[in-house]
C-alpha cells in the first residue's frame, strides 16, 4: 500500500570559502558518484555483471519496447524471476506499459506466475489500478480473484464472489490485507458498500497502522470519506508514524476531503512523522493555498515549527509557493519567521530572483539584515544569484552593503569572486569596500 511523503527542504548552507573549494566540492561528488556507479551493476543496466533476465525485467519496467524485443531475440527466459519472484510481464503490468504487456503475451509469457507473495501480473496491476492492462489480461485468460475485483472496483464479481465466503468469514484483499483498504485506496465506493454492508470493520488497518480513511482522504475519495465518516471512521485516528487522515488531505489539496473532516472536529494541529509536520506544512509547501485557508480558519497554528524550524510560511517560500507566502501573511504569520539555519521567506525569494515577491516581503517588514545561521546576510546571496535588480532592491531598503561573515567576507568578496563586474560597480556606487 502506498505510504504518506512529506516533502523535505535543504538546510541553509555555509558559504564556500573560495571558488576553488567549490570546484574541489563538486569533482569530488563527481568522482564519489562515479565510483558508485562503477561498483553497481544493477545501476547501470546492460554493464558486465547484469543478467540478461535482469535487463529484460529492468526493460519492461520502463516500458522500453525494443529492448524487450532484442532480449526475447536473443533467447532470454521471458519468465524468469528475481528474488521477490517478480517476472517481466508482472513488472510491465505494474507500470502499465500496455504495449509490453501485448508483446510479453504474444510471445509466451505466463500469465497465471505467482510471486512470491503470490500475486499474478493481473493482481500488480489491479494494484495500481491500471484497468486498461488489467482487461488485456483478462481477455487472454488471467484468473481474476477477489482480491483483484476489489481493487479494480468489480462490484458484480466481488458481489459473487464474495457469496462463496462462509457466513461471518473476512474478506480479504491482496497482500493479505483487509479488502476494505484496497477499495478504500481505489475510491470504488460501491465496493466499499458491499464491505460495509457484509460487516468489514470501517477501522481495519494495514501493518503500518493506516486506515481506510487515511487512503480515501489521501486519494481525494470524497463520496468514499464521507461514507466512512457516516459510519463511524475514526477521523482522528493514526498510523504508527503518526499519519492522519487529514495530513494526507493536505497534501495533495483535496479542500472538500479537508472540509469533511474539519466538521468532524479533528486535530489541525496534530503533527506526522519523524519531522513533526503539521497539515498546514503539508499544505504549505506543496502550494494548496485554498486547504492553507481552510485550515487557518480553522485554527492551524501559523507559528509551529517542524523538527527543523521550518514554517508553514518559510517551506513554502522554499518551494517558491507565493499566492500561499501571501495568504499566511494576510492571515498574520510572522514575515521573519526562520528556520533552525536561519533561512526566511525574504532569502527564499532572493534566490529564486522573484523581485515582486522580495518587495511585498519588504514592504510587510521583512528584516534586510538579519544573518543566516552560517553568518552570511540575504545580500550576499543576492550578489551569488547575480540579480542586479534585487540587489538594488535590498541597497534602496537599507541592506548594509559592508556586513561580514564570520571569515569576514562581503557581498563585495562574492561578487569578485564570481567575477560579476555589473554587481561589483552596483556594491562600489553604495560605499562597498574591499577587505
Amino acid at each position: 500500500m502506498g505510504r504518506y511523503v512529506s516533502r523535505t527542504y535543504p538546510s541553509g548552507s555555509r558559504l564556500a570559502t573560495t571558488k576553488a573549494v567549490r570546484i574541489w566540492q563538486i569533482a569530488g561528488c563527481v568522482l564519489a558518484v562515479v565510483a558508485v556507479l562503477a561498483l553497481s551493476p544493477a545501476i547501470c543496466p546492460g554493464k558486465a555483471g547484469d543478467s540478461l533476465e535482469h535487463q529484460l525485467r529492468e526493460a519492461a519496467t520502463y516500458g522500453d519496447l525494443g529492448s524487450v524485443k532484442r532480449l526475447l531475440a536473443d533467447g532470454v527466459d521471458i519468465d524468469g524471476k528475481d528474488f521477490s519472484g517478480m517476472t517481466a510481464l508482472m513488472y510491465s503490468a505494474q507500470a502499465g506499459h500496455i504495449k509490453v504487456v501485448r508483446m510479453l503475451l504474444k510471445m509466451g509469457a505466463d500469465l497465471h506466475a505467482k510471486d512470491n507473495g503470490g500475486n499474478t501480473a493481473l493482481s500488480w496491476a489491479a494494484k495500481e489500478g491500471e484497468a486498461a492492462v488489467a482487461d488485456l489480461l483478462r481477455a487472454h485468460g488471467a484468473e481474476v480473484t477477489l482480491g483483484d475485483a476489489v481493487c479494480l472496483g468489480d462490484v458484480r464479481r466481488v458481489r459473487r464472489l464474495m457469496k462463496r465466503l462462509p457466513a461471518g468469514h473476512a474478506v480479504v484483499g491482496l497482500d493479505g490485507l483487509p479488502a476494505m483498504l484496497w477499495a478504500a485506496k481505489g475510491g470504488h465506493l460501491h465496493v466499499v458498500k458491499l464491505l460495509l454492508d457484509r460487516g468489514a470493520s470501517v477501522d481495519a488497518k494495514n501493518w503500518e497502522g493506516f486506515t481506510a480513511l487515511m487512503f480515501a482522504a489521501r486519494g481525494g475519495y470524497t463520496e468514499v470519506t464521507a461514507l466512512l465518516l457516516e459510519h463511524g471512521a475514526d477521523a482522528n485516528a493514526c498510523s504508527d508514524s503518526g499519519w492522519t487522515a487529514l495530513a494526507g488531505a493536505a497534501q495533495m489539496g483535496h479542500s472538500e476531503v479537508v472540509r469533511l473532516l474539519l466538521g468532524k472536529g479533528v486535530d489541525v494541529n496534530k503533527v506526522s512523522g519523524v519531522r513533526k509536520t503539521t497539515p498546514l506544512m503539508f499544505a504549505a509547501w506543496n502550494g494548496r493555498t485554498e486547504v492553507v485557508e481552510l485550515l487557518v480558519k480553522a485554527g492551524a497554528d501559523l507559528t509551529r515549527e517542524d523538527r527543523f524550524g521550518w514554517t508553514a510560511l518559510v517551506g513554502a517560500a522554499a518551494e517558491g509557493h507565493w499566492e500561499v507566502v501571501k495568504t499566511l501573511l494576510d492571515y498574520g504569520a510572522d514575515v521573519n519567521t526562520a528556520n533552525h539555519y536561519g533561512v526566511t521567506a525574504l532569502k527564499k525569494a532572493v534566490d529564486q530572483g522573484e523581485i515582486e515577491m522580495v518587495r511585498a516581503l519588504l514592504e510587510r517588514g521583512a528584516r534586510v539584515n538579519d544573518k543566516l545561521g552560517d553568518g552570511s546576510t540575504i545580500l550576499m546571496w543576492a550578489t551569488i544569484s547575480g540579480r542586479a535588480d534585487v540587489l538594488s532592491l535590498l541597497l534602496e531598503k537599507g541592506a548594509d552593503v559592508n556586513a561580514r561573515t564570520e571569515e569576514g567576507f562581503t557581498a563585495l568578496t562574492w561578487a569578485t569572486a564570481l567575477g560579476r563586474e555589473e554587481i561589483i560597480s552596483l556594491l562600489r556606487k553604495h560605499a562597498a569596500r574591499e577587505l
